[in-house]
């Protein structure tokens, strides 16, 4: 192979991950017929395929940098496990076919990163994916929230409402995001587990997103008035679950206070109230 047939094979290799994965399965397997006159006398070793892909799975890491300020702490965390450029190789097809109708809007692209992301962690070892998992929810309800578009497969949400969402977690994503933020870009931040609650409430006229704990009970009851239709089907089913009476005088009451306390607003509570 010359150096012009080198050059222009790495670059098709580069710009079609298909034809890498085609590349690669014939250096794998070297009975397979040839796939593409114009490289019928070229071949490549499977090391040689495999340390493309990892340039191709840079290349496609570097053209997410504008989503790192979206989902920084996330993309701490995939550094320091290691799995950022693993995870970008296993993405750059499924990137490459997405852009081939011209460049992807912001919400869509976020949309198609968090997602393959998501797979991709539910896929790695539990003891690195997990906590990844937690963060990517974390800020992917972030995001969501503020621009009103959060999609109903956002890993931990266990309340679908265009406002304010309530969130299960295993680690504790917030001093955990904290300590990401002030700490050197190669450190390994201490990844705390704590099974808790957080109900994240959606300011869009100050375009920001609050975000207070609750307790097993409360989300309960957030969940419940989300999903069912009246504020008796939220106590009967409440009552069912928890082994304890409750009335539809206390959902109701239940509702006042959290507006009064400030936990949602009028305007989430009129989900609640609206007739369905």
């Amino acid at each position: 192979m010359d150096p012009d047939e080198a050059q222009a094979l790495v670059a098709r290799c580069l710009a079609d991950p298909p034809f890498l994965v085609r590349m690669i399965d014939t250096a794998i397997t070297p009975e397979h017929e040839c796939f593409d006159d114009s490289f019928s006398t070229l071949a490549l070793t499977t090391e040689q395929c495999k340390q493309l892909e990892k340039v191709q799975g840079f290349i496609t890491k570097v053209k997410h940098n504008a989503l790192r300020r979206l989902l920084p702490c996330t993309f701490r965390l995939l550094s320091v496990t290691g799995l950022e450029l693993q995870f970008f190789v296993s993405f750059a097809a499924r990137y490459m076919e997405a852009r081939l109708s011209g460049p992807l809007r912001t919400t869509q692209h976020f949309g198609l990163l968090t997602s393959a992301l998501q797979t991709f962690l539910e896929r790695v070892p539990v003891e690195k994916g997990a906590p990844i998992l937690d963060m990517l929810s974390h800020e992917r309800l972030l995001y969501e929230l503020r621009v009103k578009t959060t999609s109903p497969d956002t890993p931990n949400v266990i309340i679908p409402n265009p406002h304010c969402r309530v969130a299960y977690y295993s680690f504790d994503v917030v001093p955990i995001a904290a300590d990401l933020t002030r700490a050197p870009l190669a450190t390994s931040p201490q990844l705390e587990e704590r099974k808790h609650f957080l109900l994240y409430q959606a300011d869009l006229a100050a375009g920001v997103v609050r975000v207070r704990e609750i307790n097993a009970l409360m989300a309960a009851i957030f969940g419940q008035l989300f999903t069912a239709k009246t504020f008796s089907a939220v106590a009967q089913n409440l009552s069912t679950s928890i082994g304890i009476a409750v009335t539809e005088a206390q959902i109701s009451k239940f509702v006042d206070d959290s507006i009064e306390a400030g936990i949602i607003s009028s305007v989430d509570a009129a989900v609640f109230r609206r007739p369905r």
